[in-house]
This record gives C-alpha cells, structure tokens and sequence, in this order.
C-alpha cells in the first residue's frame, strides 16, 4: 500500500495549509488550520492574559500618576503653610512670654528673640536653660534645641494628612500638634513647673 502525496497547496494564509494524496483510487484531502486561542488573524489581542495584564498596568499606571499629583500638591500646600504656621508658632511664644513677663514679680523671666526671621531663642533669666527653633522651609520642618525637654533635639513637620487637603504640624511620632498645648509645654519645662 503506497500513499503518494500529489499536491500540497497554500491558500495564502500562514494559519490554513492544505496536502492531497491518491491511493488505491482514493483522494485523501488533509486540510490542517492551525489556531492560537484567543488570537486574532488581524493583529489583535493574542490571549485573555494580556489583555488583563495590560488593563492592570494601565491602572497601576494611572493609580502612580494620580499618587504623583496628590504628592506634589501636598508639597506645595506644605510650603506655602509652613511659613505661616512658624510665624504663628513663633508669634505665640513672643506672646506668651510677653503676657508672663507683665504678670506682678515677673518682669523679664523670659527672653524671646528671633534671629532673622527663621530662628529664635527663648530663655529663662538667670539660668542656662532655652529653647532654639529653627525654620527649615526646604523640608517644611521646624527644628528645636531644648535643654529642659525630654528630647533635647526634635522637630515638627507640616504635613497634610490622608484624605485632608489643610497642613497641619505633626511631632516625629505622627501625633497632630496643638500650637498653644506645645508653647504653654516648653515654657513650663523652662519654668520648671511641668
């Protein structure tokens, strides 16, 4: 029994392929169609995995650039809060001292200077004790040397929380930071009465 293959044709098509044979009087016409699942002849998606893959990338993509957005609109409202919440940190210190040091037996306890206008120094008279700030505006930070309080250094920073569009000040533990709470603080740590 001989199959002898007679012709084999192309219709052109990468996919479809054709062969006939002729033995003992019969034609045998074998037409093979190869398929990929999911593919498309005319350039399309080429399975069900990509197509997801490339709607996940497209959201990752989309998620980042909006996370990206809100990241340096945070910034920028830190930056232009930073400035007026040191000046109201700092104006509420000279005006505390001020409010003490005209209280009867009291006059010139405290001393408050600003050193420019990202810097004071608060101190006690006749003692050895102050506090320092400084004003970072590059970071949003305000940086402070105390020799009464439980940390000697530490700092605050402006940020605007989760969900919120305002700045507010945040100690290095991630606590929210009430302004007169933390003046009235440090200038009874200097008076020793805290």
């Amino acid at each position: 029994m001989a199959i002898i293959p007679c012709e084999q044709v192309g219709n052109g098509d990468p996919w479809t392929a054709s062969v006939t044979w002729w033995a003992f009087g019969m034609k045998l016409d074998l037409i093979l169609n190869f398929e990929i699942f999911g593919a498309s002849r005319s350039g399309g998606t080429m399975s069900d995995w990509s197509k997801k893959a490339a709607e996940r990338f497209q959201t990752n993509k989309d998620t980042k650039l909006i996370r990206d957005k809100k990241i340096l609109h945070d910034a920028d409202i830190c930056k232009q809060r930073s400035e007026d919440l040191w000046d109201q940190l700092t104006g509420k210190f000279a005006e505390e001292c001020m409010s003490f040091n005209s209280e009867p037996g009291m006059t010139n306890t405290f001393s408050f200077s600003r050193n420019g206008s990202r810097q004071f120094t608060l101190s006690r008279e006749g003692m050895s004790h102050n506090i320092k700030g400084e004003f970072d505006p590059t970071n949003s930070r305000f940086n402070f040397i105390s020799s009464t309080w439980k940390l000697p250094h530490f700092r605050i920073e402006v940020r605007v929380p989760e969900g919120s569009s305002e700045a507010i000040m945040v100690a290095e533990n991630g606590a929210s930071i009430d302004l007169d709470g933390f003046v009235t603080d440090h200038l009874d740590s200097l008076l020793g009465i805290s």
